[in-house]
């Protein structure tokens, strides 16, 4: 069974995962690759996407200290924050339409 998931969820899903009696195994990245490849299509992000990204960022900001108050949700907000932002270079990188 292949799960696929945001990394920022992985720090929380991965245990309950493991507990559950998955284990992780070997997906080499030509598989991924292959798995995930856009055939034929340049890829490009939906309009508007850094600006709502940008908006999250900004809430998961707000919330830490407020709406998150223990130790686990800010370092989860922080997590991601982090993934965002470098979703954010991607998206940069790549473009929109």
């Amino acid at each position: 069974m292949l799960i696929l998931m945001g990394s920022a969820h992985v720090t929380l899903e991965e245990p309950k995962l493991e507990q559950a009696g998955y284990k992780r195994g070997f997906f080499p990245e030509t598989a991924k690759i292959k798995l995930l490849k856009v055939h034929n299509k340049k890829l490009v992000y939906p309009k508007g996407m850094t600006f709502y990204i940008k908006k999250r960022i900004n809430y998961e900001k707000s919330c830490i200290g407020t709406v998150y108050k223990t130790d686990a949700f800010k370092k989860q907000a922080s997590i991601v924050i982090q993934e965002l932002n470098r979703e954010v270079k991607v998206i940069e990188q790549t473009g929109e339409e």
